[in-house]
């Protein structure tokens, strides 16, 4: 440990190199510079590109100082931590530079060129509607479909409609979603994103192997054909090689998907043992989609405890509602103003939107989010 000294006593040498001596009866201390390193993940891609930086492997000989870091983007933004993330918008060369910085007037600078090319992300959909249900018929959940996959085409520049698929009442079945999965996943790359919407009947019951349930409730989103489990469809998602995906459900119980959830709808992330964490969970500690390394947000319409439901003077499902509500540039208005639209600014947006109405009208049901993506994922403008 240093001793304890006043500034006035510390005098530097030559550069920023200090040490311990005694002159004239004074302690005069040395100082080694620290030594910064970071990595970049990914080191370039297409934009809008996500980030994440890592400087954990700086170091300092000299024992007990406390490191500070600060960061320069190359595109006028600036982040100070150890870790942190930055989305580089527009395609250049970037050099990114890190000052390390050990409190006792020694620096060390690091820095690397990060690529964003203009090579497009390719955007793929999968969107399913389910009204005619041959029991309980729901009256706006294929309208729902129908509309989300038209207001993505209202971003050309992002979506192909030959990229969508839309699956509606009698051809949503679970062979035709794992077939369209399937598809996806065969031409797709780490750089692509899937969405997946869906919109129709949710279900629980008791929990089914493998037996991972923290409240022995496993639940379902209801196919036409038959219902599919949070850990089957975590089975059918677990090989898409999409480096981001987006699962948006409008129906009753779909909060379980994403478990642990807070009636607070403004809470930015959620974690449990549903869906949402068989996608992003640790492969050290469980199974299922862990080991892909990719950006994975999940929103749903209602706690794990709750309805879902539609409203006749809206024509549609009331979170689906306000989801295409903040679709249409409202998020972006309340968010960052790029111009681009994210799942996290529409969670936003429709997350207060969706309780106080159905508070309003004593149906209360809260939406929930689950979000490991790297930045914000975006998926319209």
């Amino acid at each position: 440990m240093r001793p304890n000294l006043s500034l006035s006593r510390i005098t530097p040498f030559v550069g920023l190199c200090f040490a311990v001596l005694w002159l004239g009866g004074c302690m005069w201390m040395f100082n080694t510079d620290p030594i910064a390193r970071f990595t970049a993940t990914p080191g370039g891609g297409a934009a809008p590109l996500d980030v994440w930086f890592d400087a954990t492997s700086s170091s300092d000989a000299d024992v007990g100082d406390e490191l500070s870091f600060s960061w320069n983007f190359g595109d006028g933004a600036q982040d100070v931590g150890m870790t942190c993330s930055h989305r580089f918008a527009v395609p250049g060369i970037y050099r990114v530079q890190l000052t390390v910085d050990d409190g006792w007037g020694g620096t060390a600078g690091a820095y690397l060129d990060v690529t964003v090319s203009e090579s497009a992300r390719t955007y793929y959909a999968i969107v399913v509607g389910i009204a005619n249900y041959y029991e309980n018929p729901l009256q706006y959940t294929d309208d729902d479909a129908w509309a989300f996959a038209n207001r993505l085409l209202q971003s050309p520049s992002m979506w192909d409609a030959n990229n969508i698929v839309l699956l509606l009442n009698r051809d949503a079945t679970t062979t035709n979603f794992v077939a369209a999965v399937n598809a996806i996943s065969a031409q797709a790359t780490p750089n692509d994103a899937l969405v997946i919407f869906y919109s129709g009947h949710g279900s629980q019951w008791g929990d089914r192997a493998p037996f991972d349930e923290a409240d022995g409730m496993d639940e379902a989103l209801c196919f036409i054909d038959a219902d599919m489990t949070d850990d089957g469809l975590a089975s059918v998602l677990r090989n898409v090689s999409v480096g981001q995906l987006l699962v948006l459900v409008d129906a009753c119980y779909s909060g379980g998907l994403i478990r642990g959830q807070s009636e607070d709808a403004s809470a930015s992330v959620s974690i449990g043992v549903g869906l949402g964490e068989d996608l992003v969970r640790d492969p050290e500690i469980t199974k299922d989609l862990g080991e892909l390394g990719r950006s994975v947000v999940v929103i749903s319409a209602s706690a794990d405890y709750e309805y879902s439901i539609e409203w006749t003077n809206f024509g549609h499902g009331v979170f689906t509602y306000y989801l295409l509500d903040a679709m249409t540039g409202l998020a972006d208005v309340y968010g960052n103003h790029d111009g681009l639209i994210s799942a996290e600014e529409c969670y936003a947006v429709l997350a207060p939107n969706v309780v106080s109405f159905t508070s309003s009208i004593g149906q209360v049901h809260h939406p929930q989010i689950l979000d490991s993506s790297i930045g914000e994922l975006i998926f319209a403008k």
